[in-house]
């Protein structure tokens, strides 16, 4: 198997020049899905910067990342949550993806709550279980991935709270609600779309 290193060169096809091009390979972010691999070695075009190409060395790197990040749940939920998702991400003009929005919104709120001085977050996640809004019908279906320590963030919090993981997603999309279309959190609602940008 060859071996590329930072800066070897190489030729191939480049769709945005539609052309044969001279390439340097060099370290950078790869997005793959809703994942965000740092530092994938590429092969990139020398005239236009496209990616042109990913060697066969990488693909270690890739599917260690995602095996370190597979970790998901797929549950219901009443209508109305799917509705507080896509009204944040057309506010904060982020996506209009259900999914990728309990994701990114997930991540934030376990982030703070996940540290000492998160207890604020920690008890309004928990209150929100308890609020109106809670309560529907499930119809909906979303599916979320997360990183290990999302993941391991959110396990602690349901443990703690003797609910299930599910549930505790369902009281930060509540909370998430009130922080961000109610009450307009700015400090809040610019950690969100900084995260999302990351995510996309």
């Amino acid at each position: 198997m060859v071996i590329y290193k930072e800066g070897d060169k190489s030729k191939g096809p480049c769709e945005t020049c539609r052309k044969l091009v001279t390439t340097t390979f060099r370290y950078a972010p790869l997005k793959f899905n809703e994942l965000v691999i740092p530092e994938v070695l590429q092969d990139f075009c020398d005239d236009c910067g496209t990616a042109v190409s990913i060697p066969h060395q990488s693909s270690y790197r890739i599917r260690e990342f995602r095996e370190q990040c597979n970790h998901s749940l797929e549950f219901r939920v009443p209508p109305h949550y799917t509705d507080i998702l896509v009204a944040i991400g057309t506010l904060l003009k982020v996506s209009h993806k259900p999914n990728f929005l309990c994701r990114v919104i997930s991540e934030l709120y376990l982030s703070k709550a996940d540290k000492p001085e998160g207890r604020d977050i920690h008890k309004k996640i928990v209150a929100a279980l308890h609020d109106e809004l809670a309560r529907g019908k499930s119809k909906d279906r979303l599916s979320c991935s997360f990183p290990d320590t999302t993941f391991s963030a959110l396990r602690t919090i349901a443990h703690q709270e003797r609910k299930t993981s599910t549930t505790i997603v369902k009281g930060i999309i509540v909370a998430a609600k009130y922080d961000i279309l109610d009450n307009r959190d700015g400090k809040l609602s610019k950690e969100f779309e900084e995260l999302a940008a990351l995510r996309v």
